[in-house]
């Protein structure tokens, strides 16, 4: 396994540095750690030099403690100088990372948008899957938004939350997390979320519509279930042990997942990526980036490929 890990040196990538230290890898892996000098104007050569000289320090602090951590691991680091995101997806197209993990900085609404971010870039760009790690946030418990701190919960276990959108990419996304390794004490929930029956359409409809209605609204309740639990028993068989259970939620998908990552507590949330393209890579909604956005956990978002959602 490739996984890149592209820090800076905010408290964001602190975390990004601990979780791959934490993470289970077979021998033979590969991290690479990269750290880009984002200089938006030219600056006087011996400045730029200096700044380039010490973040290859803290690169090569980073990769000596990735060295300890996994010594099995093959670990380099590279200072490349360019733009953070276009640098980053370089080394995807060259490297071939089957994983980027990158850290985040909270933004919200309008001012997210305008702004963008390197990791947002990475969700609408890279062709591997990217996990945006998130900071652990404290005042979140002390006002109540969250049961447990997040990556904390009583049975000491490592939670993944797997939400599923369909019967197709269920399959690509399980034998993406069978592919991965680990820790032994980790549980799997695999997620499918129904749009709630639409209650006041039903209200102006005739008897026999409003059973016709429902009952076609129960079929595919009951199909959905029926493919998750086939795609839990196939992770299950690939893992060797029940490690994984299913649970079917009606209501709107972003925050049905939000709401059952924090609640479970979630370390980890991984689901598809639809693919967009043109004015859809702007705009902002799409499930997957919403989760990215405002889940408290880590997320996980793996591309699937277009052909994938043909309903």
């Amino acid at each position: 396994m490739k996984v890149l890990l592209a820090i800076d040196e905010s408290d964001s990538s602190k975390q990004v540095i601990a979780e791959a230290a934490s993470m289970e890898l077979a021998g033979g892996s590969e991290l690479m750690v990269l750290s880009a000098l984002d200089f938006l104007e030219s600056l006087p050569g011996q400045i730029k030099a200096h700044a380039l000289e010490e973040t290859g320090k803290m690169v090569h602090q980073v990769v000596e403690e990735l060295r300890l951590a996994h010594p099995n691991v093959t670990v380099t680091g590279v200072v490349p100088d360019g733009f953070v995101s276009e640098e980053i997806l370089s080394t995807c197209t060259e490297w071939k990372p089957d994983l980027v993990m990158v850290g985040t900085r909270e933004r919200s609404g309008l001012t997210y948008l305008l702004l963008g971010s390197v990791s947002r870039r990475l969700l609408l760009n890279a062709a591997c899957p990217v996990r945006i790690v998130r900071v652990r946030d404290s005042k979140k418990k002390q006002r109540g938004q969250a049961k447990t701190p997040v990556g904390k919960n009583e049975a000491n276990t490592y939670n993944v939350l797997i939400a599923i959108d369909d019967k197709e990419s269920a399959f690509v996304l399980i034998d993406h997390v069978s592919s991965l390794s680990w820790p032994k004490n980790t549980k799997f929930k695999c997620l499918n979320v129904v749009p709630e029956r639409p209650a006041q359409m039903l209200a102006h409809l005739g008897i026999e519509t409003v059973k016709k209605v429902k009952l076609h609204y129960d079929e595919m309740v009951a199909y959905r279930m029926a493919w998750l639990e086939a795609a839990v028993i196939k992770l299950n068989d690939k893992l060797g042990d029940k490690l994984a259970k299913s649970d079917v939620l009606r209501g709107e998908p972003a925050t049905a997942i939000i709401e059952t990552a924090r609640d479970w507590p979630a370390n980890l949330v991984i689901l598809g990526s639809h693919g967009r393209q043109g004015l859809d890579k702007i705009m902002l909604g799409s499930v997957s980036e919403a989760v990215a956005i405002h889940a408290d956990s880590s997320v996980q978002i793996v591309p699937l490929p277009i052909h994938q959602f043909k309903r």
